[in-house]
């Protein structure tokens, strides 16, 4: 479809908490990105006026863009850049932990994988009201006397996998499913047949006040649930695209084996 700004706002707007739906919109925005200039001024006004949720979706649209159109198209990774240090700061304004714990691990992305530099991301941190971390700075060898004490030390490879965003969204989801778990154990307790009969205004408040606080916690681990099956789709697109690619390379090679052959 050609890009117009009506087309990108509507498309904004159905958007979903989906891998599906991020990347649509994502594989959109690329396909158009001789308009990023415009696309990326249309995100943020839409940015600006959405619900917090809806923003913490346009982050991550944002975030599938500047990922996948570094190789390609860097001048995504330039249009995006200039309003992000205002995004973050906006949708972690009030010190909203949640926000900030999704920003850092997309700064951290961002970061690990040279999207954008350790001054910008740092920057990015600072607006979001995220503390700027000594291990934001390329890592440091390990002293002697720490490898004797906290035992053998992590492979590359280990460290890379606990950094995985998808590592720390399941994480989340642990946690958020232990908090639910308590609390259901609790809820579970309530009679509410005999709260409704007996009329009393406190124990009817008191048993929603506790029925709305697990809705809550159920709505949370949900979300965690949603964010991981995202992360673990990107996990899975990125394999695949790698596979591809290396196919590729193993069929040339096996040409240039073949006409070596033939030579001989």
């Amino acid at each position: 479809m050609t890009y117009t700004r009506e087309a990108l706002e509507a498309k904004l707007d159905a958007l979903t908490n989906t891998a599906e739906s991020i990347q649509g919109l994502s594989r959109w925005i690329l396909f158009n990105s001789k308009s990023i200039d415009d696309i990326v001024e249309v995100w943020q006004t839409k940015f600006t006026t959405a619900p917090t949720d809806a923003q913490l979706l346009y982050l991550y649209v944002a975030n599938d863009v500047i990922q996948n159109g570094k190789r390609d198209h860097p001048e995504v990774l330039l249009a995006f850049g200039k309003p992000l240090p205002k995004v973050v700061a906006q949708l972690c304004k009030d010190g909203n932990k949640r926000m900030q714990g999704r920003v850092e691990r997309i700064v951290d992305i961002w970061f690990e994988r040279r999207m954008y530099d350790k001054r910008f991301c740092d920057h990015l941190r600072s607006m979001a009201g995220i503390e700027v971390k000594t291990s934001s700075a390329e890592p440091k060898a390990a002293t002697s006397s720490a490898k004797s004490s906290s035992g053998p030390a992590m492979s590359d490879t280990d460290k890379k996998l606990l950094g995985l965003p998808i590592v720390a969204a399941m994480r989340d989801v642990t946690a958020a499913e232990t908090e639910r778990a308590s609390s259901a154990a609790k809820v579970e307790t309530i009679d509410y047949d005999t709260v409704i009969s007996s009329g009393s205004a406190p124990a009817i408040n008191t048993a929603r006040a506790m029925l709305e606080a697990y809705e809550r916690q159920l709505l949370t681990v949900l979300e965690g649930h949603q964010v991981v099956v995202a992360q673990a789709q990107q996990v899975l697109d990125s394999h695949a695209s790698a596979a591809a690619d290396l196919a590729i390379q193993v069929d040339g090679v096996r040409d240039l084996i073949a006409r070596l052959s033939g030579t001989q």
